[in-house]
């Protein structure tokens, strides 16, 4: 039978060994504990990021909304101005063929001239307005494209 041969380690190089395993264990777990702290961090940091951008996307949204309104609206005044500028050519018309220049018809010819310079206001505060909308909803994409590649 053969023998079993123990060796003997003297026991201050055991408790020098086991004295470096502690303080890598230790290393190691003040490393996890780093780590574990940047992800939690990184994971709050995200599901904020997350909250922004569906913040910049409903903003998105309502801009678009406001921007359809605003061009409804333009659409809208130019046709009223189109509306008074064939009433203004009617009445010129009747006006001209009326020989003595019915001071009605003057009347009449002068106030859709100042309903048109007012409706072509309203025309240019509304393309002014969509411009302003476009403008912040080009903006706002530039803001959303930033979120996504972050």
């Amino acid at each position: 039978m053969e023998s079993i041969e123990l060796k003997k380690y003297p026991t201050e190089d055991v408790q020098t060994f086991i004295s470096g395993q502690l303080q890598d264990l230790r290393s190691e777990m003040l490393r996890f504990d780093e780590v574990a702290t940047e992800s939690r961090k990184a994971q709050e940091a995200n599901h904020s990021l997350a909250g922004e951008l569906e913040a910049e996307r409903q903003k998105t949204q309502k801009l678009n909304e406001q921007l359809e309104n605003a061009r409804r609206a333009e659409e809208e005044l130019e046709l009223q101005r189109a509306q008074l500028e064939r009433q203004l050519a009617d009445v010129d018309t009747a006006a001209r063929d009326d020989n003595a220049h019915s001071p009605n018809l003057v009347q009449v010819a002068e106030d859709l001239r100042e309903k048109i310079k007012e409706m072509e206001e309203e025309c240019r505060v509304a393309k002014a307005e969509v411009e302003r909308l476009q403008c912040n909803i080009k903006k706002r994409d530039r803001k959303l494209a930033d979120f996504d590649v972050s």
